[in-house]
């Protein structure tokens, strides 16, 4: 059994207010300001509030909020592993977290999953049954200042490496399982985990644990960090500033 340590549970917790700090200072500079000096017929260089006619824009922003529905559900799971009372109920929700995480269902799935669990044919996007290459694909489609800021957010925090998520996503989540298996202790694994790229990838480790974990005191520690990784992507997401486009908050 792995206790929960509470001074490296408020470490961890230190860390991800760090991060959400570091987040919001990183926000004011990833999204242009909209000035005198822009093209006045440069939609995808309009602010995220302008009422500049773009279809294409608006098919990111809604595949950004469909990426922010799928990281609350599968946060919304975790908490749902942490707070539970029963091993078996908690190993449940860290299952129902990682089908959210993961792909492993047929296109059309809502919300999508957030992650391929295969590696996809790049012709073949519009099909894809993970959130992130419907989003990745509209974000390079708009191009621009949102575009490239949607793609920058998908590579850190969300992703980490998004050229091995493209080529080969099998082996990525390999060597998440793996990673998994190098401690046999919190500490440990909290060194592992945190050197994997992406807090999404971080966040799919942590749900395998969950998922596999042997007392409800394993299975708490390991989904609180999995949420603090997920809560930090929805903070991310909401410094977009898609409020202004009547998204859901």
């Amino acid at each position: 059994m792995i206790p929960t340590r509470p001074d490296h549970a408020r470490s961890a917790t230190r860390r991800i207010v760090g991060s959400c700090l570091v987040l919001a200072f990183l926000a004011g500079c990833s999204l242009p300001a909209a000035g005198p000096e822009e093209p006045a017929g440069d939609p995808s260089r309009a602010p995220l509030g302008s009422s500049v006619p773009n279809p294409t824009r608006d098919v990111l922003l809604d595949e950004v909020q469909r990426l922010r529905s799928t990281v609350v559900s599968a946060r919304g799971a975790l908490g749902a592993a942490l707070a539970s009372d029963d091993p078996r109920a908690a190993r449940d929700a860290g299952d129902d977290a990682l089908a959210l995480l993961v792909a492993d269902a047929a296109p059309g799935t809502d919300p999508r999953p957030l992650f391929p669990v295969d590696t996809l044919d790049r012709d073949g996007d519009t099909d894809a049954p993970d959130q992130l290459t419907h989003t990745l694909s509209a974000a390079r489609e708009l191009g621009g200042g949102l575009g490239n800021a949607v793609v920058d957010l998908l590579r850190d925090p969300v992703a980490g490496d998004l050229g091995a998520w493209q080529r080969d996503a099998a082996g990525v989540l390999a060597s998440v399982t793996a990673t998994t298996r190098e401690a046999d202790d919190l500490v440990g694994l909290e060194t592992a985990i945190g050197e994997l790229p992406g807090l999404g990838t971080q966040a799919i480790a942590w749900a395998q644990l969950t998922a596999a974990a042997g007392s409800i005191e394993d299975a708490r520690a390991y989904a609180e960090r999995g949420v603090a990784s997920l809560d930090v992507l929805a903070v991310s997401l909401d410094l977009l500033g898609l409020d202004d486009e009547g998204g859901d908050g």
